[in-house]
C-alpha cells in the first residue's frame, strides 16, 4: 500500500468516526458440511466499524440488484471483508447485506458501500 492511500483511508476512518455512528457488521461464511441436512452450517463474526446510512441513487438501481427501497451503508474498512448475506443491525432492526462494493483506488480498500434490505 502506498503512504498516499494509506492516509485516504486513515482520514475516511477519522470522518465516518466524527459524522457516523458505530455498526456492527455480523459477517457471514460457511462452515462444516453436515450431511445429515446436507447443507453447510453458516457462522456469524461480528465486527464493528463506523458508518453512515444513506438512502440509494438512481445510479446504485440501475442494475437491478438494488431496489430503491433499500439502504445503502457507506462503512469504514472493516477487519473482516463483509459478504452478501452478512447482516446489519440499525435501532434493533436486522437489515441483510445484497450487495457490496468496496472503494479501492488500488489494493488499499478506503471505504465499503453495503447495499441492504430488510
Amino acid at each position: 500500500m502506498s503512504a498516499f492511500y494509506n492516509k485516504m483511508q486513515e482520514t475516511a476512518s477519522k470522518l465516518l468516526a466524527r459524522f457516523g455512528a458505530p455498526v456492527t457488521v455480523q459477517v457471514m461464511s460457511n462452515g462444516a458440511y453436515d450431511p445429515a441436512t446436507k447443507e453447510k452450517s453458516k457462522t456469524y463474526s461480528p465486527t464493528i466499524g463506523n458508518g453512515v446510512f444513506l438512502n440509494t441513487t438512481k445510479n446504485d438501481t440501475e442494475n437491478g440488484l438494488v431496489l430503491t427501497t433499500d439502504t445503502k451503508l457507506l462503512i469504514e474498512n472493516l477487519s473482516i471483508v463483509p459478504t452478501v448475506d452478512s447482516t446489519v443491525t440499525r435501532n434493533g432492526e436486522v437489515l441483510r447485506v445484497i450487495h457490496f462494493m468496496p472503494l479501492n483506488p488500488t489494493d488499499t480498500v478506503l471505504v465499503y458501500n453495503l447495499f441492504l434490505r430488510k
